[in-house]
């Protein structure tokens, strides 16, 4: 094993394959911690320019959802929220240097804010929101910052994003 992957968590050769590891995964994390899952599940929407040039593009839906997140702006399709559950992060969230949440940093879901307009219900210990939350909570272990308006250290807020792909890939 080369030492540029001796320390991966992980690592998959195939979506398919990290796809279903993740959700054995998050059974477990919602097992362990005594709960259920809620997703939070990205909506994806084709512009009207891209309806103009190509209006069989509504057909191909289920064709393009099922791309690898590198075709797809590297935005995931479906967050899993369990308290208590390891996140880390994929994108440098804050370079001040004294939070530095940077990529690949490991923290632990917190809590998060429902969107004013959520009407989800459970199913099977299930939830899948209709809307992403407004504000998910991570507990990055060790820090010792308190940001304003939040009740302890070592929480930081992560506020869903949204992004533009292209479907020529």
């Amino acid at each position: 094993c080369s030492d540029q992957f001796s320390k991966a968590t992980t690592m998959f050769a195939h979506n398919g394959v990290k796809d279903g590891t993740n959700k054995i995964r998050v059974k477990l994390c919602a097992a362990i911690h005594k709960g259920g899952t809620t997703y939070a599940v990205a909506k994806d929407t084709l512009s009207q320019a891209a309806l103009r040039e190509q209006p069989v593009l509504v057909a191909d839906t289920i064709k393009w959802l099922q791309r690898h997140d590198r075709e797809s702006g590297d935005l995931y399709g479906m967050l899993p929220l369990i308290h208590g559950m390891p996140v880390a992060t994929t994108d440098h969230i804050d370079l001040s240097p004294d939070k530095a949440i940077l990529q690949g940093r490991v923290g632990f879901i917190n809590s998060w804010v429902f969107h004013n307009e959520e009407q989800s219900t459970w199913e099977h210990g299930i939830a899948c929101l209709h809307n992403l939350p407004v504000v998910v909570f991570v507990k990055f272990p060790n820090a010792t910052w308190v940001l304003d308006g939040l009740s302890g250290p070592d929480l930081y807020h992560i506020v869903p994003t949204t992004g533009k792909w292209y479907l020529d890939r």
